[in-house]
């Protein structure tokens, strides 16, 4: 996996998409749930914000 920055909501966040390096899908919270126990998958990169991730 590699980590790829995006945009923070402040200066103390970093915000992440966890990318797989074989397959080039993001890692996703399954139909952007945020219940607890969400299923994770990966998934094309495409921006959503269940592809994001809060660090921090």
């Amino acid at each position: 996996m590699t980590c790829v920055q995006a945009p923070a909501a402040s200066a103390a966040t970093f915000t992440a998409e966890l990318v797989a390096r074989n397959s080039r899908r993001c890692v996703s919270v399954d139909r952007a749930s945020t219940a607890n126990r969400a299923g994770i998958i990966q998934y094309d990169r495409v921006g959503g914000t269940n592809q994001y991730f809060r660090l921090g």
